[in-house]
């Protein structure tokens, strides 16, 4: 059996509403709010390129992208892809804060998952 295939942020969404699923999550607006400014570099005589996500909380998300032969390096793929992979780390620094304030709301009382399906 193969692996399925990965939906997109969008196919996602989509698949929440039709569901009408409206339980607390984070969106691609939700993430691309958190972004203030970001910044490319490209270390000198190399085909590495860094990203600089600045969030506005003050917090900077790096990402690099850099391609397996140097023949096939086109720059603003390389961005496209720093971009990427930076943008992806916040989903988890969102998502573990997201359900802090979920679990401060409940008075730091367990979710039926965590207390092991009780």
């Amino acid at each position: 059996m193969s692996a399925p295939k990965p939906m997109t942020e969008n196919e996602i969404v989509a698949a929440k509403q039709l569901m009408g699923l409206d339980f607390p999550s984070l969106t691609p607006a939700t993430i691309d709010s958190l972004i203030v400014s970001h910044e490319f570099h490209r270390l000198p005589n190399t085909t590495y390129i860094s990203c600089y996500l600045h969030l506005r909380n003050g917090h900077i998300v790096h990402g690099m992208a850099r391609p397996v032969s140097d023949g096939n390096f086109i720059e603003s793929v390389g961005q496209s892809s720093a971009y990427a992979n930076a943008r992806d780390k916040i989903w988890e620094l969102a998502g573990y804060e997201l359900r802090q304030r979920l679990y401060d709301a409940r008075g730091g009382l367990p979710t039926a998952q965590s207390a092991g399906g009780v």
